[in-house]
């Protein structure tokens, strides 16, 4: 029996019950994308553009919501809330500050926009409930034990 998501109702796991575990540690997470943030931008262009873009779109992001990207990288996406949200709150969250880095300066062109980056972990979210209207999350599920 797979697992079913809830994000489509679907089991996507098969029927196996042994399920393959993360090839990066958490504790080990930072560094690696640390050192892979400076071309991250080229691959994720090449292999995540349609699915970012779809992603987006199903978010049906309003202007003057508070959205809260977990594992915002780069800021790719980031950059897509901040154009749709423009007078509403922005929050982007990563492990890695060398994909923070680059998110900020992409979300840097955005100058009107009320918007903060931080350090964070989708397992220790430090927002109250109830405050995030929408919330966005691409590529992160291969780093969950």
């Amino acid at each position: 029996m797979g697992i079913p998501f809830t994000c489509c109702g679907f089991s996507c796991c098969g029927t196996s019950k042994q399920y393959q575990d993360a090839r990066v540690g958490q504790e080990d997470i930072a560094a690696v994308y640390n050192r892979i943030a400076p071309l991250y931008d080229v691959w994720g262009r090449l292999t995540e553009t349609r699915a970012r873009d779809r992603a987006i779109a199903l978010a049906d992001i309003q202007d003057g919501q508070s959205v809260l990207e977990v594992a915002v990288g780069t800021g790719i996406a980031f950059g897509e809330i901040l154009k749709r949200n423009p007078s509403g709150t922005s929050i982007g969250i990563d492990l890695s500050k060398g994909m923070l880095a680059r998110a900020r300066k992409r979300a840097g062109r955005f100058t009107a926009a009320n918007y903060s980056l931080e350090i964070g972990s989708a397992f220790q979210l430090a927002i109250g409930d109830g405050t995030i209207d929408t919330l966005v999350n691409n590529y992160m599920f291969d780093l969950i034990p």
